[in-house]
């Protein structure tokens, strides 16, 4: 007898290659019983399986860090350039966060803006 696989959680673009062979923790009771849906969320709208989403538009966070610190160069370099040089250090001061973030795969501004209620 087959037991039931339990509800699908299909991901954006399919399971990660160690999907299948991903396991629980031992401390912690097992999760609920799932499909691996190959070909993720797309693979299902183009089978024409119904997709049930939910009605908040809300970009990704990678996304909306991209956008502020853009935001905050353009505002230190105009600054900087038609107020007082010393508003360039804002800019200087994003960069060291970018890269300070790829360094350590630590995001602090990332990590404000996941606090913030829209990304809760």
């Amino acid at each position: 007898r087959q037991r039931d696989p339990g509800p699908p959680l299909p991901a954006r673009r399919g399971p990660p290659p160690r999907a299948p062979t991903a396991t629980p923790p031992p401390a912690r009771p097992p999760p609920p019983p799932c499909v691996l849906v190959e070909g993720g969320l797309a693979a299902w709208e183009v089978a024409g399986v119904p997709v049930i989403r939910g009605k908040r538009k809300v970009i990704s966070l990678e996304r909306q860090v991209r956008v502020a610190a853009g935001f905050l160069v353009l505002v230190g370099v105009l600054l900087g350039t038609l107020v007082n040089p010393a508003w360039l250090i804002l800019s200087g001061f994003v960069g060291v966060g970018f890269v300070f973030a790829g360094i350590t795969d630590t995001c602090g501004m990332g990590m404000l803006l996941a606090k913030l209620p829209w990304n809760r």
